[in-house]
């Protein structure tokens, strides 16, 4: 990879695994968290309201994740 992307004036650098694990570990706690069992699945969330909203596979969409958005803000 480095020998492609050399031409172009790019350095690659290896990543930190325990930056990866700390990721991988964060992503983890949100899917668990929401109860998230696919993808793709849009999680709207508001932590003053405690109120979540999942949208799953077709039901994602500009007006489903407004219409999320407002339903979790109303207390």
């Amino acid at each position: 990879m480095q020998a492609v992307v050399a031409p172009l004036g790019v350095i690659l650098r290896m990543m930190d695994n325990a930056d990866i694990l700390y990721g991988l570990q964060s992503n983890l706690t949100v899917y668990r968290g929401h109860n998230v069992k696919s993808t793709p699945t849009v999680v709207v969330s508001n932590a003053k309201t405690k109120k979540d909203k999942l949208l799953v596979g077709d039901a994602i969409s500009e007006q489903a994740v407004k219409a999320s958005i407002a339903e979790v803000e109303n207390e």
